[in-house]
């Protein structure tokens, strides 16, 4: 009985898997670039491919939502929309700003290492529901980066130096760190270790709640509420470091840091 029951069920096994192969194969388009940067006159573009054959980054001001609004990464990206600039004049500023805040600090050995893949550069990028328009997000393979728009070529120098940190730091927390490309000192989060995304805070602390006397820069803004203060996540605690050390000299963070031992 046992025996039958057997052959009979190699029999069905055998007829599943035959009926399973005889459909069509399934034809992958992975590994198909679906962004290609090709050598052009036009100075912009000209400049984007050197970037690109030098450092494998692509910059990308022509993208679609595949590029950016599905792509994995460390939070829901799905509620952002990147306005696209299409002015070629903005666009040709725009890649002298890019120099300044960011591509001028790394030589091509470390882009090409450490880099995302794709650098999206548009007009605004908005958060619903808010609708306010933010410097920078990343997801697993692209930094996108907004406010390339007119004036872009006339922001002062605080201006460049907030926003130089801004980006910089989400390249180090939210793309080497959160995509573990770069191993970090276990130092640097030892002193934080056991509060990591954890509550810390509330905004009725007496006396007034300060992120800097538990040694971190700053609460978390995405996890945070009106009312209550969370720990930075420590891609976040990475970003933030790198934000202040980018866009302050060194006077300057020795102040900030004065009186805030750990």
């Amino acid at each position: 009985m046992n025996k039958n029951f057997i052959i009979i069920l190699l029999s069905s096994c055998l007829l599943l898997f035959t009926g399973c192969y005889s459909d069509e194969l399934i034809k992958s388009e992975l590994g198909t670039p679906r962004n290609k940067i090709t050598e052009k006159s036009d100075p912009t573009d000209k400049y984007i491919y050197e970037v690109f054959k030098n450092t494998g980054v692509s910059i990308l001001y022509d993208f679609s939502n595949l590029d950016y609004k599905w792509n994995l990464g460390a939070g829901s990206l799905s509620e952002y929309t990147i306005v696209k600039q299409i002015d070629r004049a903005i666009l040709s500023n725009g890649i002298v700003y890019l120099d300044k805040v960011l591509l001028d600090y790394y030589d091509s050995d470390f882009k090409h290492k450490y880099f995302p893949l794709n650098l999206l550069i548009s007009d605004s990028l908005i958060k619903a529901p808010s609708k306010s328009n933010i410097a920078t997000i990343s997801g697993r393979n692209y930094i996108a980066i907004s406010n390339i728009r007119k004036g872009v070529e006339n922001l002062s120098e605080t201006e460049l130096s907030n926003l130089k940190g801004i980006i910089n730091g989400n390249l180090w927390g939210n793309t080497i760190y959160a995509n573990n490309l770069m191993i970090f000192p276990k130092e640097f989060f030892s002193p934080c270790e056991d509060l990591y995304g954890y509550k810390i805070g509330t905004k009725t602390d007496v006396p007034a709640f300060d992120s800097k006397k538990l040694g971190f820069w700053d609460i978390d803004l995405e996890t945070s509420t009106s009312t209550t203060y969370m720990a930075p996540r420590k891609q976040v605690d990475v970003a933030q470091f790198i934000q202040q050390i980018t866009s302050c000299n060194y006077e300057e963070i020795m102040i900030k840091m004065n009186a805030y031992p750990i």
